[in-house]
């Protein structure tokens, strides 16, 4: 059992050390390879990454060659990193994670850079050899302790000026996994604080989801709900179904407003649910986005809609049309309509509050979104057959359901 649970972890960490490989070609370009240098502990099956047995207590020395084939020098910038899960899903080698409170031992803590300061200087057609302790914990530890070394071409200040608002720098990533005892570590998670930021430059709501294990889960399917208080369906539903946890780290569970309409204050219910070979975890918490919140993040949000104060709205429509869609999402949206966000994967509207939790959720998802797909060739707005004619129009949009209203908002400001 733990020869398959190391096998495991080693595959997908490979799979993970990928990227880092492709970061390798680039760096490459960009006049210079990182090689790394095995230490006697290293997992003689693994090659394209630091895979390492340490033992309690002492001081582990790994290492990496900097090599500069070009005729001139340069200066590389060198940090360690503890990886995380970034808000895609994915665990990132490249950035500073997310730790989680139940993370003991940091990668960024324990390991240090055998040289002075940050930065090496490698001479024109030479190597240098950059070694690295990394401190362990004299009571050892269970699980993994997962990083990376980073390695990113130095520029100057006046590379910096040239270069304006696009700089190209070339990095060099390895992947660095630390284990000590082979204790199987079952995954397990909680939920965390939930709340209004600002995501991509949009107003979202945000899940805490946390993996509280020493262990590299992947392929979790994630699905979140969001219902206003005392209302019993979402107004904002994702559906993730392959999100990978690096070790003792939070993934950000982002909900988007992609259609621009902003979050309201008031009080909420979020409902997480994981899965994960067999074994489910529900989570419920209430919160609250207060006024001054909901103000901060839809000021903050670059797609949020304007609502005009005379003359003509998006689409060329007059303000009294544009007040009677809005007033249409809105009323509809309060009898529990979802806004439907983009994922990487799957994106869906809940039926009911139970409706993440059957089994034949994800295909009656997947069914939903060809049918949304499909109906998104259609111009809705084609069903206003005569803008002056107010009694009319607000018939016709009367008889719109809560879908055609939202894709009219969307092909109106379209045309804008």
């Amino acid at each position: 059992m733990r020869k398959i649970t190391r096998l495991i972890i080693t595959t997908v960490v490979f799979l993970a050390s990928m990227l880092a490989l492709a970061f390798t070609a680039k760096a490459n370009i960009g006049g210079f390879s990182v090689t790394p240098v095995f230490p006697e502990g290293q997992n003689p099956q693994t090659q394209g990454f630091f895979d390492v047995t340490v033992v309690p207590g002492q001081i582990q020395e790994i290492g990496v060659n900097v090599s500069n084939p070009g005729d001139e020098d340069i200066l590389v910038d060198i940090s360690l990193l503890t990886s995380g899960t970034n808000r895609n899903g994915i665990v990132d080698y490249t950035a500073p994670g997310i730790p989680d409170e139940t993370m003991a031992n940091p990668f960024s803590e324990i390991a240090s850079l055998g040289i002075d300061g940050d930065a090496v200087l490698v001479p024109a057609g030479q190597s240098v050899h950059v070694p690295i302790f990394i401190d362990i914990p004299a009571e050892g530890f269970d699980g993994v302790i997962l990083g990376s070394i980073h390695v990113l071409l130095s520029i100057t200040d006046e590379e910096r000026a040239a270069g304006g608002m696009i700089i190209n720098r070339f990095a060099n990533i390895l992947v660095v996994m630390l284990r000590d005892r082979d204790t199987v570590i079952n995954p397990d998670f909680m939920l965390g604080d939930v709340g209004a930021r600002v995501v991509n430059h949009r107003a979202s709501i945000v899940a805490e989801v946390r993996n509280i294990q020493p262990r590299l889960t992947m392929g979790v399917t994630a699905h979140a709900q969001i219902y206003p208080a005392g209302g019993n369906e979402p107004i904002f539903a994702r559906s993730n179904v392959n999100v990978d946890f690096a070790p003792n780290a939070i993934f950000n569970f982002s909900m988007m407003d992609e259609m621009g309409f902003g979050l309201q204050p008031g009080n909420y219910l979020a409902r997480i649910l994981l899965e994960h070979d067999g074994t489910s975890w529900d989570f419920e918490r209430e919160f609250e986005i207060l006024q001054a919140e909901a103000a901060n993040v839809n000021a903050a949000a670059v797609n949020q809609q304007q609502m005009p104060t005379g003359g003509a709205g998006p689409g060329g429509m007059a303000p009294w049309m544009m007040a009677a869609i809005a007033g249409g999402v809105l009323v509809v949206a309060g009898a529990g309509v979802a806004f439907m966000l983009k994922s990487k994967v799957a994106v869906a509207t809940a039926n009911s509050a139970g409706a993440a939790a059957n089994a034949d959720f994800q295909m009656r998802m997947e069914a939903r979104m060809k049918e949304l797909e499909a109906a998104k060739q259609q111009d809705i707005s084609s069903k206003i057959t005569d803008p002056t004619d107010k009694e009319k129009t607000m018939d016709q949009l009367k008889n719109m359901d809560k879908e055609e209203l939202m894709r009219l908002m969307q092909q109106l400001q379209d045309k804008k």
